[in-house]
This record gives structure tokens, sequence and C-alpha cells, in this order.
């Protein structure tokens, strides 16, 4: 009777170890097959460096409103370019970087003071000034648009 036992014993313990030693290696496989499900929707997007190219400094005089003086800025503005392709175009020749500054003292003097007293006026200037040099700039093969955004390098107003 002590041997039946010993064996039941013996048996139960090796089927608890078997047991318990497919529940962990379930456990592990079916947590690495969870972790890998959402891998397609969180892949992280590789953020590379564009080729810039500087505008240099801007100071104007900006006309005061009904209620406002007038006030000066001064502010330094850099592009981000499209591809180094563009960056080749816009350095070959002095006419675009004569052009692109003209374009954003224009775009710069028609949004007033009011452009540059918040983040969302600055924001909305950078956004314009963007659209305006890609109306105005170079048309290259395979460029929708040469410039990506506009930068501001420094910013002061008085």
């Amino acid at each position: 009777m002590l041997k039946l036992n010993f064996k039941k014993m013996v048996l139960g313990g090796l089927f608890l170890l078997l047991v318990f030693a497919m529940g962990f290696a379930g456990g592990i496989f079916f947590s690495t097959m969870a972790a890998g499900m959402g891998e397609e929707s969180t892949k992280t997007r590789e953020t590379r460096a564009f080729p810039i190219f500087e505008l240099g400094e801007f100071k104007l005089s900006l006309p005061g409103g009904k209620f406002t003086d007038p006030s000066l800025v001064s502010f330094e503005l850099i592009l981000e370019l499209h591809n180094q392709k563009v960056l080749e175009t816009l350095d070959s020749e002095k006419y675009w970087k004569a052009l692109f500054r003209n374009e954003v003292i224009s775009e710069s003097l028609s949004h007033g003071q009011q452009a540059f007293q918040s983040p969302e006026g600055l924001l909305k200037l950078s956004e314009s000034v963007t659209t305006r040099l890609n109306n105005v700039g170079p048309t290259l093969p395979k460029v929708s648009s040469p410039v990506r955004r506009v930068l501001l390098k420094s910013f002061v107003m008085q």
C-alpha cells in the first residue's frame, strides 16, 4: 500500500510539474505574440535631417493699429528644404535668395503686428511664408514643394 501511494505521489508531482512548465512556456509564447501584434501600428518614424538654406536676418518696422504703437521686429529665418538638389539649385544663383527675402518681407508686412504677438500668429505666418515661397520657388522634377518649413533661428520684438 505504501508503494501505491508513493507512485501516485510521484506521478502527481510529475503531472503538476508538467502543467506548470506548459503554463510558463505558453505564457512566454503568447506574451511575445501579443507584443508583436501591435508592432505594425506602433512603428516609430525615423526622423532625418533635411538640408537647410539660411535667408539671414530681417529687421522690419511694423505700423501700429488704431490702438497700438508701431513696433520693430528682428528675426532670422532658415528654410528646411525638400532635398539636396533643391539646396544646390538655390545656392547656384543669388536670384533665389533675393526673391525669397523679398517675399518674406512682403508676407510679414501684410500680416502685421498681430502675427508676431503670439505663437499661433508666428505659426500661421511661417505657414503662409512657406506657401508663398513654394509658389515662387524653382520647379524641379519630382519635387512639388521645394521648401518644407520655415524655421525661426532668432526672434526679437520691441
